[in-house]
């Protein structure tokens, strides 16, 4: 039997999921949560923005090029880095809040609330709902 998750949540909470994930990813998952939010459903989820990326040497992380990851930052509003130890696509990824917005605006959401580094002093918290 198919089974739906087209309008069945009034909260999705997402702890530390688009930290981890390559380009392209948060876009298209958005646009999967508005499918499974109610109308005026929330979603509740964190990303590693500018402040993270500047202070990346808390994540005991050697082979990351700090100067790298800062200019990609400035340049795309977006940087994966690809953990070195596996073969899939999981690794750091940090977002600018221009980038999560325009994924937020595409995906159909409106955003309710942002708070920089709210989550752990690392991790911006971004509150968006179904309309």
């Amino acid at each position: 039997a198919y089974y739906s998750l087209h309008d069945r949540f009034d909260l999705i909470y997402m702890l530390s999921v688009y930290t981890h994930t390559p380009a392209g990813f948060m876009a298209n998952h958005l646009r999967l949560v508005n499918k499974a939010l109610k109308h005026g459903g929330v979603c509740l989820f964190t990303t590693c923005g500018p402040i993270s990326a500047n202070t990346l040497e808390q994540y005991g992380q050697s082979w990351l090029d700090k100067d790298v990851v800062l200019d990609t930052l400035a340049e795309h509003g977006f940087c994966f880095m690809q953990y070195p130890h596996y073969r899939e696509t999981y690794g750091m990824t940090w977002c600018s809040q221009d980038y999560v917005e325009k994924a937020i605006a595409d995906a159909g959401l409106s955003l309710v609330n942002y708070i920089p580094a709210g989550h752990g002093g690392h991790q911006d918290v971004f509150v968006v709902q179904k309309a």
